[in-house]
């Protein structure tokens, strides 16, 4: 549970800094500078811009892959009919779809090895 808390606070640290440094470097000077060609932009400036906005972009990919994932995960276990279940339980499906809903990352990846890899329902259902 701290792993869960420690990855999404980095990702929160590493927003907030690719934020900093993209208002740091402020990409609003060329636009509206108030001479004609006079570039404000100093290298480091413009080095600075270009980090921030690859942290932001590295960000929002993480972020959309996981979020792919987690839905993913709850898509099958949705899916998936009761009897598919590793222990074939009365309420396996409901448990497992709570757990992904509310550990969110850590259920989904606990979902994808303990039930999605032991057996894949559709191959089952085949023969």
């Amino acid at each position: 549970m701290k792993r869960k808390y420690f990855l999404s606070g980095g990702f929160v640290v590493l927003l907030l800094f690719s934020l900093f440094l993209l208002k740091l470097s402020n990409p609003y000077d060329l636009m509206f500078s108030p001479q004609e060609g006079n570039l404000n932009f100093t290298v480091i400036e413009s080095i600075l811009m270009v980090l921030s906005m690859a942290l932001f972009i590295t960000y929002t990919i993480i972020v959309a892959v996981i979020f792919g994932f987690l839905i993913g995960m709850f898509i099958d276990c949705l899916q998936r009919p009761r009897e598919s279940f590793p222990s074939a339980g009365e309420y396996d499906k409901l448990i497992w779809c709570l757990g992904i809903f509310f550990a969110n990352f850590v259920g989904a990846v606990m979902y994808y090895f303990l039930v999605y890899r032991k057996m894949d329902w559709r191959v089952a259902d085949e023969h």
